[in-house]
């Protein structure tokens, strides 16, 4: 099965993340590939809108893939390409001229969370979930607290990201973060409606969303250099080497 699956629903591009045995969990490839449609569709005059979904599952999508490896690059090395693909992506999702919305059929944890939170428009089942749980692998997230700080104030981004809790679909809708709200076996369509929906002013539609996420464009670059940074200076610390080489030191 191909994990990202491309349709046409009028002049809505549907894409649906298809790798449900790894919770819909995204590669470094399927990030670029993802980012590759959204700029493409934000260039092509017979799409009005994306919608993304992650299926028929119960989790939309678990954010980038932590166990993909490469033969080619180091692990530090690959963080770094793993993490360039996800604010890409984010960005990808921010200047595309035409509304995205996301179709949530479940949970959305770490980036697939701030894929959804980045979004013009969020459509949701009742099962549908938040969360960002990097700070329970003791790493950081800084796009996490800009999208949160963003959408819902600093309280709520030292809340979710601090804690790495879970959003209910009732707290979200709370918070406002929910556009509509639809049963499982009618929840691409709602989402495909609102995007028709959003579509209609297309060029007021563009220019609005453009001043309106100019700033934070910028403030994601910056998160973007900050984890880079971070990453730099743990890498560089003695208890970041890896297990067996401590093992080996101690032999020695």
């Amino acid at each position: 099965m191909d994990d990202l699956l491309v349709s046409a629903r009028g002049r809505i591009s549907l894409v649906t993340i298809n790798r449900p045995r790894k919770a819909n969990a995204l590669t470094t490839d399927m990030q670029a590939r993802l980012t590759k449609h959204l700029k493409e569709a934000g260039a092509e005059e017979t799409i009005g809108a994306l919608v993304i979904t992650g299926g028929s599952g119960s989790v939309f999508c678990a954010g980038a893939d932590v166990q993909e490896s490469s033969d080619i690059l180091s692990p530090a090395e690959f963080a770094d390409l793993r993490s360039a693909r996800m604010f890409e992506l984010l960005g990808a999702v921010l200047t595309c001229p035409k509304p995205v919305v996301v179709a949530l059929n479940g949970h959305a944890a770490g980036s697939g969370c701030l894929l959804a939170f980045v979004a013009d428009a969020r459509v949701a089942v009742a099962q549908a979930s938040f969360s960002l749980p990097e700070i329970l692998r003791g790493r950081p997230t800084f796009a996490g607290a800009a999208v949160v700080s963003r959408l819902l104030g600093d309280v709520a981004a030292t809340d979710l990201v601090q804690t790495g809790r879970r959003m209910t679909f009732d707290e979200a809708a709370r918070r406002g973060l929910i556009s509509a709200a639809a049963e499982p076996d009618e929840l691409v369509e709602k989402a495909v409606e609102l995007a028709q929906t959003l579509a209609r002013q297309g060029e007021a539609f563009a220019l609005n969303k453009q001043w309106i996420n100019e700033g934070f464009v910028e403030r994601l670059a910056e998160a973007q250099r900050r984890s880079a940074e971070q990453r730099r200076a743990g890498s560089a610390r003695p208890d970041a080497v890896p297990d067996a080489s401590r093992a080996r030191r101690r032999q020695g």
